[in-house]
């Protein structure tokens, strides 16, 4: 048995240790008017479970901020946030992503 996750898997084929999951991941971009409400925006959610604005009909599990970035384009911030779904109905685990 192999753990994979929160999952254990028994595997057919002799010397496989582990498999990629695919899992779907949405970016969301906002623009801001200054560097510190951008970070504000994200720092708030980062590494948190929290859903984008879409979901695009996904059901079960749940989505968790990943990642950020800010970039300024000489007038605005654009602060963009990539979600990821959990990949399964189990979720992230709220113990480690409050």
């Amino acid at each position: 048995m192999v753990i994979i996750g929160r999952f254990l898997k028994n595997l057919q084929n002799l010397g496989v240790e582990y498999y990629d999951l695919a899992c779907f991941v949405v970016s969301e971009t906002a623009k801001y008017s200054s560097a510190r409400s951008a970070g504000q925006a994200i720092s708030t959610n980062i590494n948190t479970i929290v859903s984008p604005t879409e979901t695009f009909g996904i059901t079960g599990g749940n989505w968790k901020l990943d990642e950020a970035t800010i970039q300024y384009n000489g007038k605005h911030w654009y602060a963009t946030m990539v979600f990821t779904h959990s990949g399964d109905s189990l979720g992230w685990d709220s113990d480690l992503y409050d």
